[in-house]
């Protein structure tokens, strides 16, 4: 049974190996971060696969700091200094601590802040980032959102709801929750828009594990183009 639930979940979620071959390349030089990220996403991989997703989501989220720490490390050595005003904190392209340890020395949220203070990316890819981090942290209290049904196609036509009531098309499969305790928002989830089938032979919690490990996926194979 164990071995079917392992087959079941390489089947819901493959490993992108030439995502994570690619981000590898491109991330291992000069500041190590790849090496930490394939370290931790290939362990968040195994314990999804293991039927752990808590630790499949923390880990994930981790991985994705070291890559974002990356960014800001790349952005610094370009830009020269960043100030984080809360703490009164510069980052110093002359300080090795900040290039190469940066996620010692910074939070998930202040690295966010950098990353939408400088308009490194979209609106809607920070969110992503966001939903990461926010996900990362509903697993290590233990507490998840509700996961509701979505369906990606609405609000339809008349056509198109008279030809769900007859059976002709099905819903696609989606899903939305809110990303954090304080966000009043939905974040919506098409598995078709992710290379992932369908999550319904699984557990809210190894759903919420496919999600996470989905989303640091896409966003790793966007940055490291």
């Amino acid at each position: 049974m164990k071995q079917e639930q392992i087959n079941l979940r390489k089947k819901v979620l493959p490993w992108p190996g030439d995502v994570i071959a690619n981000l590898y390349t491109a991330y291992r030089e000069p500041f190590v971060y790849g090496e930490k990220f394939v370290e931790l996403i290939f362990e968040s991989y195994r314990a999804y696969l293991a039927g752990c997703p808590r630790a499949s989501i923390i880990t994930a989220g981790e991985a994705l700091f070291r890559i974002l720490c990356f960014k800001v490390a790349e952005e610094l050595c370009k830009n020269g200094d960043i100030t984080i005003n809360k703490r009164k904190l510069i980052l110093s392209k002359d300080n090795v601590e900040h290039l190469f340890y940066l996620y010692e020395h910074i939070t998930y949220d202040e690295i966010l802040s950098i990353i939408k203070q400088k308009k490194m990316y979209s609106v809607d890819f920070i969110k992503q980032m966001y939903t990461v981090k926010g996900l990362r942290n509903y697993a290590a209290h233990g507490e998840f959102p509700i996961l509701d049904e979505w369906d990606p196609d609405d609000p339809r036509p008349k056509d198109q709801f008279l030809a769900l009531i007859d059976g002709e098309i099905e819903i696609p499969e989606g899903y939305r929750f809110h990303s954090s305790r304080k966000s009043k928002e939905w974040f919506t989830f098409a598995c078709r828009d992710y290379n992932c089938s369908s999550l319904k032979g699984l557990s809210v919690e190894n759903r919420y594990a496919v999600i996470q490990l989905a989303l640091v996926f896409n966003i790793i194979s966007k940055i490291s183009n």
